[in-house]
């Protein structure tokens, strides 16, 4: 490699106070390293910082912040619920309907073995008060097989009336028998 020359450092006149532009051999008298320390004088860079650094915005709101956010507290609201996915439920409670069980029970007990077929269960979905057109799904919502009992339709009554408030919550869980919140082809192709 040739070999360079040293180029002198040439000094700016008018821009010698400025730090950035100096050369870095150059030493500025203001300087705390161009000056000796003198033991038991106070150290200057340390008196430069206390006294000229003003202090951040950040600091200040660090500083700040919890006497704002104890002003900025608030009583707590209660905000009431408004979704129900399950319609909205009573003030009191509803109980089942004693008489529409009784009358259900007894629609069962006069088919052979406390069994009801679904070709026969029209007669159930009217008992229940619930429309005709749900008889096919609420009978399959009861039961996997030709014949419904008692106990199968009065265990999916029970929850439709208990927890599902509207109708069509109650027609969303007899479609979906329980297992979704939502419909699938598979659930209307029947």
């Amino acid at each position: 490699y040739p070999k360079l020359e040293k180029v002198p450092d040439v000094v700016p006149t008018k821009l010698t106070n400025s730090r950035s532009l100096s050369p870095p051999h150059h030493k500025h008298p203001a300087s705390p390293r161009s000056s000796p320390r003198v033991p038991g004088s106070p150290n200057r860079s340390a008196i430069r910082t206390k006294s000229n650094r003003t202090p951040s915005p950040a600091h200040e709101i660090k500083k700040s912040s919890p006497k704002i956010s104890n002003k900025l507290k608030k009583p707590q609201e209660i905000i009431p619920q408004f979704y129900f996915p399950m319609g909205k439920p009573s003030s009191p409670p509803q109980k089942l309907d004693d008489s529409r069980l009784t009358k259900i029970k007894d629609l069962f007990e006069e088919c052979k073995d406390g069994l009801i077929a679904k070709k026969d269960f029209a007669s159930v979905t009217k008992a229940a008060g619930l429309p005709l057109y749900w008889k096919c799904p609420l009978f399959e919502a009861c039961s996997s097989s030709d014949i419904c009992s008692y106990p199968q339709f009065l265990q999916v009554y029970e929850y439709l009336e208990t927890h599902c408030h509207n109708e069509c919550s109650k027609f969303m869980r007899v479609l979906t028998k329980g297992t979704r919140s939502h419909l699938i082809w598979k659930i209307l192709a029947i």
